[in-house]
């Protein structure tokens, strides 16, 4: 692991990883677009994906320096999530939880889409090697 992925305590990476657990079993729809007369539209989301938002902010997992611009092509293209660094999850939940600032939606949209649970599940994979090299 990075010097930067160094910074997580290892109670952080515990922390996603029984998320993780809980999101394999998770059967709801994550959150729903809600139009009331007079209103803007916006998502309503599920208290699942309020914990991860909440995990990734108090956990230390959001980056400051990160290009945000290319943090989309990670997000879309499994064969570079199943290759991604610690640091490089880090970067795609930073951007997955800013990005909704700007688009809402988006996050529920990334966690209907898979994505998050294959970036945790890639997270298991690269902790579970790094601890095996122990």
């Amino acid at each position: 692991m990075s010097e930067e992925s160094d910074q997580l305590s290892g109670g952080a990476i515990a922390v996603m990883l029984a998320y993780l657990a809980e999101l394999k079993e998770y059967k709801g729809s994550f959150g729903e677009s809600v139009a009331e007369s007079g209103y803007l539209p916006y998502m309503k989301t599920d208290e699942i994906v309020d914990r991860f938002h909440h995990l990734v902010y108090d956990g230390g997992w959001v980056m400051c320096d990160y290009r945000w611009s290319e943090q989309g092509a990670l997000l879309a293209n499994d064969m570079h999530i199943s290759q991604a660094s610690v640091d490089d999850i880090r970067k795609a939940f930073t951007y997955a939880v800013r990005s909704d600032r700007f688009c809402d939606g988006n996050l529920v949209k990334l966690f209907k889409a898979g994505v998050i649970k294959k970036l945790l599940k890639r997270l298991e994979g690269v902790h579970q090697s790094y601890i095996g090299h122990d």
